[in-house]
């Protein structure tokens, strides 16, 4: 006598604890009662399911198909996780539930064999996980070690314009040394005040930080000397400079100079330190009756002092000449040398 078999679907629901969550497992709980033809129950048996996923109709492509055993109780009542059976076609892992709609097939042999009888087709509807995984399927697929999602207006963007490994973040680098490496520039709109700190970047890059001057620190040189006239070796003055921190950016460096002379063209003025390092701030610039009144020769500025006109009262860069004169050969053209 052929046998049929009565079943109910049920849903099974994770609720979240305060101390506890839940997580989607790849799994389709399945619960039904059996009956034989005469409407009895079956009760107390191994069967055996056959169980079917159908992409796009209950006809269409088999993407998963799986077999396994339950045993009924007393009341003919058994239940079944649809994916943790004996795969046969493909594996419920991989079931793009994202693209199109799936149908489940079920079949059955009461005997506990192999001879299966179909029990119909009915398309899988919403349960609480996939409506939950409907909400995130524009995710991208094509995301890579490292990428950083955004919104476009449209659509989820997978990029690595900004790159996150897990320890350094890196905006425009793909190779972060810092906890924060940017290859572009850095702008804080509400960065003002004197503040504690003077900030630049160092060769590699990298932002440090010097202690900033309450004031300019002004170094005055000796008691005004005249200058001698066609004199090759000239005038020579010496300045000790104390106070500085341990560590100077050279682009905050100045010198100011206060010169009267009959022939500014005929002066050629350089900067010597301690070891020999000569920096040319003027080589033949002016003419008669000019002078330099409260000249200041810095990296910062960009004019040069040819282009000035006498008197000479702005901020010029250095002359920066490395053309040897009397004795002097010039190492270096600018402070930041």
């Amino acid at each position: 006598m052929k046998k049929i078999v009565a079943f109910i679907l049920t849903l099974s629901y994770c609720f979240i604890a305060e101390s506890t969550y839940c997580q989607s497992p790849f799994a389709i709980p399945y619960q039904a009662v059996a009956r034989n033809v005469t409407g009895n129950l079956i009760t107390n048996q191994t069967i055996s399911l056959r169980f079917s996923i159908h992409h796009l109709t209950t006809g269409g492509t088999v993407v998963y198909k799986e077999t396994q055993n339950a045993t009924t109780n007393s009341l003919g009542l058994f239940n079944v996780t649809i994916g943790e059976g004996t795969p046969v076609t493909g594996t419920i892992t991989s079931v793009d539930w994202s693209s199109g709609a799936k149908f489940i097939q079920v079949e059955i042999d009461p005997t506990g064999g192999t001879t299966y009888v179909n029990m119909g087709t009915t398309q899988l509807m919403s349960v609480p996980y996939s409506l939950f995984a409907n909400r995130v399927k524009d995710l991208p697929t094509n995301a890579s070690n490292g990428c950083t999602m955004h919104w476009n207006g449209t659509t989820w963007v997978a990029d690595n314009t900004i790159y996150n490994n897990g320890t350094n973040i890196g905006i425009g680098t793909t190779s972060p040394t810092e906890k924060l490496h940017t290859t572009g520039g850095v702008r804080h709109e509400s960065l003002s005040g004197t503040g504690l700190k003077t900030i630049y970047a160092d060769i590699n890059g990298k932002l440090t930080t010097l202690p900033r001057f309450d004031s300019i620190l002004t170094v005055n040189s000796l008691p005004a000397l005249p200058i001698p006239e066609n004199s090759c070796p000239g005038l020579s003055d010496y300045v000790n400079v104390s106070g500085l921190p341990t560590q100077v950016n050279p682009a905050s460096i100045s010198i100011k100079l206060n010169i009267t002379h009959q022939y500014l063209g005929d002066l050629r003025v350089y900067l010597v330190t301690p070891s020999n390092q000569i920096l040319n701030l003027i080589y033949n610039n002016g003419g008669a009756n000019q002078n330099f009144t409260n000249t200041v020769f810095s990296d910062l500025s960009s004019v040069q002092l040819s282009a000035g006109n006498a008197p000479f009262t702005n901020r010029y860069h250095p002359v920066g000449n490395l053309l040897p004169n009397c004795s002097f050969t010039p190492t270096y053209n600018t402070f930041s040398s």
